[in-house]
């Protein structure tokens, strides 16, 4: 039985009712749940109600749970849950009750007793470890709760043994980083050497048996259709307690709780020194309502002692934070004063505005921004943004530094190309993915094109520019040729009936590449030669007259 996962217990239980199976799960994990339980609610024997209602909710729930366990797996993160939702739900009905009589019990504060590193770790442990996701905190709880070694774990886990030491690792390390956000600074090293002494104590003897028993008899119970009876033995202390908790209200306060529990046990003295008739039934009556009595005041006192710890953390909680508050309110009056912090924090409120500016309006971004750093933002948002002008400005701005760092890359492997295809200028854009490390996306290559590049003399050659502005007015537009590279206005730099009709010669422009290796042409007549279809020829002759136009245009500016 011991060889099982607690998937296959668990089955055997949902499937056949196997009593030994679910006893086997029970005492498997009862040490861990009731020590997680008893970290999150006031007392041991809250613990173990929790403790017994998770139990009960594992039975309950076992024909769902077992079809959607693997064979291997463990059933340890669905408990460790559970006890947190149990444990919170309680404290959160306790803690109502318990007001008024934590307010006439703060004279009486006690300090705990435990190590310094678990003292601070254990009110925010399971906070933390809720913060993990599941397969981390499986890690957590085998390693570290549950003492297995790494092959345990990642046979349980159906992982390598590597693979389950640096998923332990990393949810460890995972789990200290949410422990400093709470106030809790520890090493890696101290906070796995805290868990593995101190995050499972021994359950209370009995527990076990008590919570297997219970199960397997509710389960019968409910079988035969006697609710009530299931009921009544799966009443928690809780429930049991209410009698001791009207008796508290009467009283109003522990103290004279106190009082009666010696007052009991000084009656209880009295009555075993009288000589016991065999028929004095009242007697013996009177005495097992007084042993009652004195348990139930026993308990409460206990219980109330455990609350003023709780209350000393909250007046510490309260003065960190009253330090905090006045900390926060030195430092804002220091930076009013500083008018180059001032300056500083209306910077980056600048910066803000701007990023949200272009989150609401993404059509004036361009791929290239993934690559922008935080000092392309800081520059783009160095003057003010007042109005719809200044944000088109500031973003024309960041649009040409993270377009100029690219273009360098851009240049570089136009470059290569040119070295490996005897010096032939691309006919492509798609032609220079190989020369890209890391690769671009395509998103951003698709913004650029290869059109003619024409000086006052002629035709030169070619270039490689963007197709389109985001903002005619403000955005420039970066070229690159086969001796270099620069920037120009982005007004009628891209034509895109140029770029239909540069789609339609290309065959002719790589068959002449091809003929004449390394050679610029100064007559575009000089590709006449190589267009073999009359789709060619006449895209060619709409090519010269666009392109006289754009010449035209460009002399009359």
């Amino acid at each position: 039985m011991q060889d099982k996962s607690d998937a296959q217990l668990l089955r055997e239980y949902a499937r056949k009712g196997s009593e030994a199976a679910f006893r086997e799960i029970v005492q498997r994990h009862t040490d861990l749940i009731y020590s997680a339980a008893l970290r999150q609610v006031p007392s041991p024997d809250l613990a173990g109600d929790v403790t017994q209602t998770v139990f009960a909710d594992l039975a309950r729930k076992a024909p769902s749970l077992a079809e959607s366990f693997t064979e291997n797996s463990s059933v340890l993160g669905w408990l460790y849950r559970s006890t947190r939702f149990a444990s919170l739900s309680l404290l959160r009905d306790e803690r109502r009750r318990h007001e008024r009589e934590m307010e006439a019990m703060e004279q009486f504060i006690t300090a705990s007793e435990t190590s310094e590193d678990w003292s601070s770790l254990s009110p925010v442990l399971d906070e933390a470890m809720a913060e993990l996701s599941d397969p981390e905190r499986e890690a957590v709880l085998l390693r570290f709760f549950k003492h297995q070694d790494f092959h345990k774990i990642g046979a349980t886990l159906g992982i390598s043994d590597d693979t389950a030491q640096k998923r332990v690792s990393r949810a460890i390390d995972k789990l200290r980083t949410q422990l400093t956000r709470r106030g809790v600074t520890m090493t890696v090293s101290v906070l796995s050497t805290t868990l593995a002494a101190n995050a499972v104590n021994a359950a209370p003897i009995g527990l076990t048996t008590a919570i297997s028993s219970a199960v397997v008899v509710a389960g019968s119970l409910q079988t035969t259709g006697t609710i009530t009876a299931g009921k009544i033995f799966f009443m928690t202390t809780t429930q049991k307690a209410l009698v001791a908790t009207t008796l508290v209200v009467a009283v109003g306060t522990g103290i004279y709780q106190t009082y009666q529990a010696a007052q009991l046990r000084e009656q209880m003295q009295s009555f075993s020194m009288l000589p016991a008739p065999g028929d004095s039934q009242k007697l013996k009556a009177k005495l097992a309502d007084l042993e009652s009595r004195l348990a139930l005041a026993e308990q409460e006192n206990d219980r109330l002692r455990l609350q003023n710890g709780e209350i000393h953390k909250l007046r510490a909680e309260v003065a960190r934070l009253r330090n905090e508050s006045q900390e926060l309110a030195q430092l804002k009056e220091e930076i009013s004063s500083d008018p180059t912090m001032l300056e500083a924090i209306a910077w980056k409120q600048r910066v803000q505005s701007l990023k949200q500016h272009l989150q609401d309006n993404p059509q004036v971004g361009i791929p290239e921004l993934q690559f922008a750093t935080e000092e392309d933002w800081l520059d783009a948002a160095r003057w003010d943004l007042e109005t719809e002008r200044n944000f088109r400005e500031a973003m024309a701005s960041l649009r040409a530094n993270v377009q100029n760092e690219f273009t360098s890359t851009l240049a570089d492997a136009v470059q290569e190309f040119m070295a490996k295809n005897d010096k032939n200028f691309p006919t492509d854009v798609s032609q220079l993915r190989p020369y890209f490390d890391p690769p671009v996306d395509d998103a951003i290559l698709e913004r650029y094109g290869i059109i003619p590049s024409f000086k006052i003399s002629g035709f030169e050659g070619w270039m490689l520019t963007q197709k389109s502005a985001v903002d005619e007015e403000f955005d420039t537009r970066n070229w690159i040729s086969a001796d270099g590279y620069g920037s120009s206005s982005g007004r009628n730099a891209w034509d895109d009936r140029l770029d239909k009709a540069l789609r339609s010669i290309k065959p002719a422009m790589q068959a002449y590449a091809a003929a004449n290796p390394g050679k610029k042409s100064s007559d575009l007549n000089g590709l006449l030669p190589y267009l073999t279809t009359d789709e060619e020829r006449q895209a060619f002759e709409h090519f010269l007259r666009v392109n006289r136009e754009q010449r035209d245009s460009k002399k009359k500016q």
